[in-house]
C-alpha cells in the first residue's frame, strides 16, 4: 500500500478504456449500416442528397467555409462519383472494420486510428437530423474525442506507461462524474412526483421504449423493493459519484462495482443499445492496473500503510451519512394484520436546493483538486530520475516527456474550462464566477467549436418519468379499402403486437423505432419525419421488412388510419 494509490500505472487500464471505446464505435457504425436507405436514402424518411451542392475545390476560403458549417466527409462524394447514402454506407463499414480492428488489435489503439473514428462518426452525424440526435450518440462524440486524447500516437505502445496517463484519465474521470450527477439530479429538479415518491420503477419498465423480457419480471417485484432501488439509483448516481475522485484505489473500486451493478440491470430489464456499454468503459478510468494484478508486490509500512485505511474508513462514513439523509425513512404498519414496510424520502425540496447549490460547487472543486493532482504528478514523473518512465530514457527522451506533459496540461485545463458551464447549466445552477473569468483566457472560436462539434456536453437521463397512467404509442393502420378490413403496422423491435413477448437487441439500436416512442409524446409539428413515414408508406417505397409486419404486403395499402 502506497500514500496515494493515484501514482500507480495506468497502462492496461488505458489500453482497455481505448479498446472498450473501439468496441462501442463497431457497434454504432454497424448498427446503422443496414438502416442507411430507409433513413437517408433517395427514397428514405429524411434523404440527405439535398444537403450537398457542388463548390469550387480550388478555393480554400469556400472550401473551409463550406466544412465549418457541416463538418463532414459526405462533402466529397460527388467528388468521388459516390451518391451521399452510398457514401454514408462506406462510412459505416470503414467505421465497423477500423473499430474492430483496434478493439482486436490493441497496437491499432493510436491516435490516428481514434481521430478517423471520430470524424467519421461526425461526418454521420452531421446529417443524421432527428434519428442521430440521441444522448448517447453525443456522449459517443465526447468519449471519441477524449479517445484521442488518451490514446498514445503509436499502437506499439499501447502496454508502455506515460507520465500523462493519469492526466488524460483524469479527463475521463471528469465525463462520467459530469453525466452521472447531472443524470441524477435531473430526476429531482424536474420535480417528477414519480421519482420523488420513489415510485417511478414500475411505470419505467412498462413505459420505456423497448423492454425487454426480464422487464415484465421485474415489474411484479414488491412495491417496498421498487421504491429500494430507486433511492438505490440516487445513491449510485448523485452519492457515489464523488468517490470518483477518491485518492484511495479501494474507494474507487467500491463505486465501481456499483455503476457497473447499475448498468447491468438496465441492460437486463432495458434495450439502450451501445450506451451501457460506452458507460462500462467511462468506469474503467476509476481503477488502476493493479486492479488486474493477481498480486501486489509493492507494499509498505508504517503510517503511509495505515493513512488509505483511514481515508477508506472515512469514505465509508460518508456513505452511509447519505444513506441516512437520503431515504431511509421507514415505516410499517401491522394494522391490517399483515405487516407492510415504506420508504419515503426524508429530505425536503428546499433541502434539495440547498444540495444543489452547495454540492455541485463541491463537485467542480473536486474536479479543479484531481485535475492540478494530476497534473503536478505528471511533472513528477517526468522530473523524477527514478521513475519507471525514466530509467530507460535518455535526455532527449525525457525532453520530450516535458514538452508532450506541457501540451496535456494545458489541454486537460482548457477542457475542463469549457466544459464546467455545460455541467453546472445542465444541473440548473450557476457557473462559478472564477471559471468565467478563466474562460475568457481562451479564445472564443474554441469555446463555440467545443460545443457545436460537441466536444462537452450537458445529459440528464430520464428527466421525467413518461407513461404515468398508460403509456402512449401512435398506432398506423393500413388497409386495401376504404371500408377495410384494417390491419395494424407491428414495428420490428418496439412493442406492439400483445401476443409477441419482447426481445434483447442490444447493442443494436433501431432509430425508427426510437423515433415511433419519442413522437407518441408530442405531436406531428414536432415530428416532421412522421409525415415522410405515411407518404412512404403509401407510395409503398418504403423498405417494409423494417416496419410492417411481413403479412402485410405494402404494394396493395390504400388508406391509412392513425390513432
Amino acid at each position: 500500500m502506497v500514500l496515494c494509490e493515484s501514482g500507480s500505472d495506468l497502462a492496461f487500464t488505458r489500453t482497455l478504456y481505448l479498446r472498450i471505446c473501439a468496441i462501442c464505435y463497431a457497434m454504432a457504425f454497424l448498427s446503422l449500416y443496414p438502416q442507411v436507405p430507409g433513413l437517408y436514402g433517395p427514397q428514405g424518411l429524411l434523404p440527405i442528397h439535398g444537403f450537398f451542392t457542388d463548390f469550387d475545390w480550388t478555393q480554400p476560403s469556400e472550401v473551409y467555409q463550406v466544412l465549418k458549417g457541416r463538418p463532414t466527409l459526405l462533402w466529397f462524394s460527388t467528388a468521388l462519383g459516390l451518391s451521399p447514402d452510398l457514401m454514408l454506407d462506406l462510412l459505416c463499414l470503414a467505421g465497423t472494420a477500423l473499430g474492430l480492428l483496434a478493439a482486436l488489435k490493441p497496437s491499432w489503439n493510436s491516435k490516428v486510428t481514434f481521430i478517423t473514428l471520430w470524424f467519421l462518426y461526425q461526418s454521420i452525424y452531421q446529417v443524421g437530423q432527428t434519428f442521430m440526435w440521441f444522448q448517447w450518440d453525443i456522449l459517443l462524440l465526447e468519449i471519441g474525442f477524449l479517445c484521442i486524447i488518451v490514446a498514445p500516437f503509436h499502437g506499439s505502445t499501447y502496454y508502455v506507461p506515460r507520465p500523462y496517463d493519469h492526466l488524460n484519465l483524469m479527463l475521463v474521470r471528469w465525463l462520467l462524474f459530469r453525466m452521472m450527477f447531472a443524470s441524477g439530479v435531473v430526476k429531482l429538479t424536474s420535480q417528477c412526483p414519480t421519482w420523488w415518491g420513489l415510485t417511478a420503477l414500475p411505470t419505467h419498465y412498462e413505459s420505456q421504449c423497448i423492454p425487454t423480457p426480464l422487464a415484465w419480471f421485474a415489474y411484479q417485484l414488491p412495491e417496498f423493493f421498487h421504491k429500494l432501488s430507486v433511492a438505490g439509483t440516487f445513491f449510485i448516481e448523485v452519492g457515489l459519484v464523488f468517490l470518483f475522485f477518491a485518492p484511495t484505489e479501494n474507494l474507487r473500486k467500491f463505486t465501481f462495482l456499483h455503476q457497473v451493478l447499475l448498468m447491468i440491470v438496465i441492460m437486463l430489464t432495458g434495450n439502450y443499445n451501445f450506451f451501457n456499454f460506452l458507460f462500462i468503459g467511462l468506469c474503467i478510468s476509476l481503477i488502476d492496473d493493479s486492479w488486474f494484478r493477481k498480486y501486489n508486490l509493492m507494499e509498505s509500512y508504517g503510517f503511509t500503510s495505515k493513512l488509505p485505511k483511514m481515508i477508506n474508513m472515512a469514505g465509508y462514513i460518508c456513505i452511509a451519512y447519505f444513506w441516512y439523509i437520503l431515504a431511509l425513512d421507514v415505516k410499517a404498519d401491522d394494522k391490517s394484520g399483515s405487516l407492510t414496510l415504506d420508504l419515503n424520502l426524508k429530505f425536503t425540496k428546499g433541502d434539495f436546493n440547498r444540495f444543489m447549490s452547495e454540492f455541485t460547487f463541491l463537485g467542480v472543486v473536486l474536479g479543479g483538486i484531481s485535475l492540478t493532482f494530476s497534473s503536478l504528478l505528471t511533472i513528477y514523473k517526468c522530473l523524477n530520475p527514478q521513475d519507471v518512465y525514466n530509467r530507460n530514457s535518455g535526455f532527449f527522451r525525457k525532453i520530450i516527456h516535458m514538452i508532450w506533459s506541457g501540451i496535456y496540461i494545458c489541454v486537460a485545463t482548457s477542457m475542463f474550462l469549457v466544459s464546467v458551464p455545460t455541467f453546472t447549466r445542465g444541473v440548473g445552477q450557476p457557473t462559478p464566477p472564477y471559471i468565467n473569468e478563466k474562460l475568457q483566457l481562451l479564445p472564443n472560436t474554441f469555446v463555440e467549436q467545443a460545443q457545436n462539434l460537441h466536444l462537452v456536453s450537458s445529459y440528464g437521463l430520464f428527466r421525467r418519468m413518461t407513461g404515468v397512467g398508460g403509456r402512449p404509442e401512435v398506432i398506423i393502420e393500413v388497409a386495401n379499402q376504404r371500408n377495410g378490413p384494417w390491419k395494424e403496422l407491428h414495428f420490428r423491435y418496439k412493442p406492439g403486437n400483445l401476443s409477441e413477448a419482447p426481445q434483447f437487441v442490444l447493442p443494436h439500436q433501431p432509430r425508427l423505432d426510437w423515433q415511433m416512442w419519442f413522437a407518441a409524446l408530442g405531436d406531428y409539428q414536432h415530428n416532421p419525419w412522421f409525415l415522410s413515414l405515411l407518404y412512404r408508406i403509401l407510395e409503398s417505397k418504403f423498405i417494409s421488412s423494417q416496419i410492417i409486419n411481413r403479412e402485410m404486403d405494402s404494394r396493395k395499402i390504400l388508406c391509412l388510419d392513425i390513432n
